[in-house]
């Protein structure tokens, strides 16, 4: 029987994971239910809502100043994220809901789940601009 250890660093980004998707669970089985979107970086949209959030005209000027101002931070932590999106709205006049809700549904596939900034932070940097050029490439953007 061949074991496998899970390091400590896994093993912290699991109790990440968990804690993420808490709210959103009654029971320890339900969380097989929520933390698919942490595993798979092949983003499958929910519906064809989800999929039509990304052809508002805006979408392509929102994606392009996320991935430039992730890119532009040394630590990706929620409280850096949240600022970077509060910034884009402002810097683009746009509403929250035309860069928050884009932006989830390019990560996750999904046009409500948790805090964006959170699930960002725990993906990290490179595994979020890597799922955004992937679904981005997948509408054509």
């Amino acid at each position: 029987m061949c074991r496998s250890r899970v390091t400590p660093e896994k093993r912290a980004w699991l109790v990440q994971v968990v804690a993420a998707v808490q709210d959103y669970i009654s029971y320890a089985a339900q969380v097989v239910d929520h933390v698919d979107i942490f595993f798979k970086d092949e983003v499958e949209f929910e519906s064809d809502e989800a999929r039509q959030v990304l052809t508002d005209p805006d979408i392509p000027q929102v994606m392009a100043a996320f991935k430039s101002k992730l890119a532009a931070l040394q630590v990706v932590v929620a409280p850096a994220v949240q600022a970077v999106l509060k910034g884009i709205t402002k810097e683009l006049k746009v509403g929250g809901k035309k860069v928050y809700m884009p932006i989830r549904v390019a990560l996750t596939g999904r046009t409500h789940g948790l805090d964006l900034d959170k699930f960002i932070a725990i993906i990290g940097k490179e595994r979020t601009l890597v799922r955004l050029q992937q679904t981005l490439a997948k509408i054509g953007l």
